[in-house]
């Protein structure tokens, strides 16, 4: 089941165009190269081309569950979704930039090609990435992974075993009835 809304809508909108915050709670048309926050898709399903709006009109838009969006590029079932372009098509997430939190919209259902309308699900979330884009962390957990004792700090099992046994003052293995908790 999706979530659709009716929203004020700022530009001509297309079945199945991503749509980002406009002004005033209003939706719009992602930048030239896809920017904006991701508000939801304008549903292919059941919709026709929306004009440029007057003041009363509003649009449904998807913000969560499954719908149908324009495609940007090739795009393969389960691959995360980015906003493409201005026209707001979804183009899959290929290399995210370091140091930064990747906002996705959601997912593919679907395999498409360019310019296809595929089924998509809305759930937007972020994707944390790495901040460092040399080999220093990596090369310092192969030496962690590679040291004989990384934690010596920490007292091992058996060295633990015998100091809990001392204190319980252990029988044959087993503590004591009057040891015990009541």
């Amino acid at each position: 089941m999706s979530t659709i809304l009716a929203f004020p809508y700022e530009d001509a909108l297309e079945p199945g165009s991503a749509v980002v915050a406009g002004a005033s709670g209003a939706v719009a048309l992602p930048g030239a190269d896809g920017t904006g926050v991701f508000a939801g898709v304008y549903s292919h399903e059941g919709n026709v081309s929306k004009e440029r709006p007057n003041s009363n009109d509003t649009a449904g838009i998807t913000i969560h569950g499954p719908c149908k969006v324009k495609v940007k590029g090739a795009v393969l079932a389960f691959e995360f979704g980015q906003l493409a372009d201005a026209n707001g098509a979804l183009e899959a997430l290929e290399d995210p930039p370091a140091g930064l939190p990747i906002k996705v919209p959601g997912f593919f259902l679907e395999d498409g090609a360019d310019g296809e309308i595929v089924d998509f699900f809305i759930n937007p979330f972020v994707i944390p990435t790495p901040t460092e884009t040399d080999a220093t962390a990596a090369a310092a957990l192969a030496a962690h992974i590679a040291a004989e004792d990384p934690h010596a700090q920490y007292a091992l099992e058996s060295a633990m075993t015998t100091a809990l046994a001392a204190k319980a003052d252990l029988v044959d293995g087993k503590v004591p009835a009057n040891q015990l908790p009541a």
